[in-house]
């Protein structure tokens, strides 16, 4: 295309846009989005919100048949008439002109959509002037209004009462609000919310406009924190809706539970789906809330199926059983979030929960008081009475709980405290499906006795006991037979003072998921999952000892397919030797050994092996992170490339072969240096006892010599002598005179040579002998000129 042609394109195309702007009225800015009411109409949505625009962009006409919706909301429109849905049809069914800042609703503005089943104009600041005489004419078919968030003095009742087809209606309640008579044509109405707006107050004639509608659901939630708010809260408040089924009541701050419950007096004899009473709070006042017998004076006589008292701060109740048509028609009881002391009047709870015989669901979770003690126990009994007590107790067959049969859900969980004074009990629930015991301690009042406790829940599937405390000494689930999950994270289920219950998982065949976390497991008997074998199950193990030792993968392998297996935080990788090798005779589909840091270098090159071998096992891999020193790889799924780990062997295998090598040499020189040494040294030693020994036999050789010699002279022989000093050279005197002085010189020195051979053989001394040997042969070599 040339360049010519392309601008000539460009701008055809700019005109045309410009064209549709002006002739659609910015129709590009609107969206058609699929829509679907509650009432299961199907259409599309003509979506103009968010665009600044005070009138109707038109629709294109291929499009509007198929529109039943208009969102106008957050725009700029001040006053609505007739005109301003020229642009639309009767079609049209639900129309949103909510948070706009409109000022006005003339006559007869809606009578080009009559057809109207919803129109929401909540959130305009319309005041009772700003709804003209007429505004709602032509209105037949409405049944949802929004008139909420405005600025209402006083209602225009007189324009609301003409929608005679409302159903559903939401509006504010204001200081000073009244529903006076005009709101009696409203005999369709039957779903009515209020959006508080201040500060009220209640009168017994602030709903009595709305007596003739058959309301049948009502949420009166309104959290003010006023002083007199109750004093002047009136009991024949709901007189005025007659046709009650379901009612939600919350003063936050400003009025308690008891007072709530005074309010019911219209409502006996009456049957109620559910009664929520929740968040309700005395002001400035912190006393404990006891529910007594005047403040269930009414609530005893009305049948509910749902009750919820949730956080009221309730610490006690001190009502009379039985409560009357409340007791019989309770299907679900509520009373977490508050204070309660279970220890005290323990009777009303037990009456409670198994003389109710409709009862499907108990909560008593999240109790925050302190557990108060009874005065009984305080009392200190002798030990024979204990003795005897105790030896009664045995005798006794165990103490039996049965829970109504109706009962499917029954949540305790963070309940304070549990106190068991009974040696043996036994718990039966016949349909119990969900049991939550989180958090809760169950102790013991006497703690002389061994309690054994057995849970007989033949349909309970799902099982929550982590962070629980319990004193009992045997527990036993071999009963729950139906159970599918069991959750025990850091419980005293799975833990018996200091060691795992052996048997706490027999029986359960149809276990598929376990988490047993946070419970310092090091040691695991070899039958734990033996009920477990020929199940598909997910184990949870997180936070464990396992590194410790080999019994817990052991206990593993037992079970012929594991699912899912989490052994995260669970490996102490400062240990020694190869801590993983043990999961190679796991049979598991994927496992989960998630830690804080690894030691990616050689040193942990056989765990590495081991990791590498089951590596398409382990799901994540990108979590076992490398220590921070180890910046070549982050994780091990990095490291377990195939280049990575391939030269991470070869660097393995060329630091083995240096490290032998290097150990090998040091080994070789150190052995020649020793062999050296040894041998310079035996040669040193060598030498020295040569030495010394060719002396002594030199001395001797001389002293036998000289010995013969002597002998000899004696004899007359000539001799010759042994060293050349004894050759007289000047020989001068008389062979006679020689003689006498050689034989008194002889008979000395043959004296001294005797005394000296003697030493010689007796001490063995060298430097003695050497001594005396040389002394002798200076006494012969130096004799006297003759």
């Amino acid at each position: 295309m040339s360049p010519t042609k392309a601008i000539r394109f460009i701008m055809q195309n700019i005109s045309t846009w410009i064209l549709h702007i002006c002739m659609y009225g910015g129709v590009f800015a609107c969206k058609l989005t699929p829509f679907r009411s509650n009432l299961n109409h199907d259409g599309f949505l003509w979506n103009c919100s968010h665009q600044h625009i005070d009138y109707i962009p038109d629709i294109p006409a291929q499009h509007r048949p198929g529109v039943i919706a208009v969102d106008l909301s957050h725009n700029d429109f001040k006053t609505i008439r007739e005109e301003t849905f020229s642009n639309l049809t009767a079609d049209i069914k639900f129309l949103f002109l909510n948070k706009n800042g409109i000022v006005s609703l003339e006559a007869n503005t809606f009578r080009r959509v009559s057809t109207m089943l919803l129109l929401d104009v909540s959130g305009c600041s319309l005041e009772t002037k700003s709804i003209h005489v007429g505004a709602f004419n032509n209105l037949s078919l409405l049944e949802t209004l929004y008139i909420n968030d405005n600025s209402f003095q006083s209602y225009p009742a007189v324009e609301i009462s003409k929608l005679e087809s409302l159903v559903n209606l939401t509006i504010d309640i204001f200081p000073g609000f009244q529903f006076d008579d005009n709101f009696l044509k409203l005999k369709t109405l039957g779903s009515i919310y209020f959006e508080p707006q201040g500060l009220i107050t209640l009168t017994n004639i602030s709903f009595q406009g709305l007596r003739n509608s058959p309301i049948h659901y009502l949420d009166l939630n309104v959290y003010n924190e006023i002083d007199n708010f109750c004093k002047g809260l009136p009991d024949d408040l709901f007189c005025s809706f007659p046709f009650l089924k379901g009612l939600s009541v919350s003063f936050g701050m400003s009025c308690g539970v008891k007072r709530v419950l005074r309010t019911l007096k219209c409502l006996q004899d009456k049957q109620l789906d559910y009664f929520h009473s929740s968040d309700n709070h005395e002001l400035n006042k912190m006393n404990d809330v006891i529910i007594d017998d005047f403040d269930v004076e009414y609530f005893r006589n009305v049948c509910i199926k749902e009750l919820i008292l949730r956080n009221n701060d309730i610490s006690l109740v001190e009502f009379q059983l039985p409560l009357g048509k409340l007791q019989s028609c309770l299907e679900v009881v509520d009373l977490s979030s508050n204070q309660i002391q279970f220890t005290s009047n323990q009777r009303v709870w037990l009456g409670l929960i198994l003389f109710t015989p409709n009862i499907q669901v108990i909560k008593i979770c999240c109790q925050n008081a302190r557990s108060s003690v009874s005065k009984t126990w305080d009392r200190s009994y002798s030990d024979e009475y204990k003795s005897r007590r105790g030896t009664r107790l045995k005798q006794f067959a165990p103490f039996k709980v049965i829970l109504p049969k109706t009962l499917k859900y029954f949540d305790i969980s963070i309940a304070n405290k549990f106190f068991i004074n009974l040696q043996n009990i036994y718990i039966y629930a016949k349909n119990l499906i969900f049991l939550n015991i989180s958090g809760t301690t169950f102790g013991v009042s006497d703690n002389y006795n061994r309690v054994s406790v057995d849970l007989d829940f033949p349909l309970l599937r799902e099982m929550d006991a982590s962070h629980t405390i319990t004193y009992v000494h045997t527990l036993s689930l071999q009963k729950l037979v139906s159970l599918k999950s069991l959750t025990a994270i850091a419980s005293g289920v799975i833990f018996n003072e200091y060691e795992v219950r052996k048997k706490i998982l027999h029986g359960l065949k149809s276990l598929k998921y376990v988490d047993l976390s946070y419970n310092n497991i090091w040691n695991l008997p070899l039958d734990f999952f033996a009920s477990q074998k020929d199940l598909n199950m997910t184990i949870k193990l997180d936070r464990n000892n396992l590194g410790t030792d080999t019994s817990i993968p052991k206990a593993l392998g037992i079970v012929d397919n594991i699912h899912q297996l989490y052994l995260r935080q669970c490996y102490d990788e400062n240990r020694h030797g190869n801590v993983y090798e043990p999961l190679l005779t796991l049979r598991v589909s994927t496992l989960y050994l998630g830690t804080d840091r690894l030691d990616c270098y050689c040193a942990s090159k056989h765990g590495f092996m081991t990791l590498w071998k089951i590596r398409s096992k382990i799901a994540d891999l990108d979590e076992m992170k490398c220590e921070v020193l180890s910046v070549k790889y982050r994780n091990l799924k990095e490291l377990f490339t195939v280049k990575n780990w391939s030269s991470f062997r070869l660097n393995c295998i060329v630091q083995d072969f240096l490290f032998v090598f290097a150990i090998a040499l040091l080994t070789v020189t150190l052995s020649c240096l020793i062999f050296t040494m040894i041998m310079y040294k035996f040669s040193i030693i060598s030498r020295c006892k040569a030495f010394d020994y060719r002396g002594k036999f030199q001395a001797m050789y001389r002293t036998v010599c000289e010995f013969c010699n002597e002998r000899r002279r004696r004899n007359g022989h000539v001799y010759s002598p042994l060293n050349s000093e004894e050759i007289d050279t000047t020989r001068q005197g008389n062979d006679d005179t020689h003689m006498a002085m050689a034989s008194t010189e002889t008979n000395d020195e043959i004296r001294d040579i005797n005394y000296t051979f003697h030493s010689v053989e007796q001490t063995r001394d060298r430097d003695d002998t050497f001594h005396s040997v040389e002394t002798g042969s200076d006494k012969a070599s130096h004799q006297p000129e003759d």
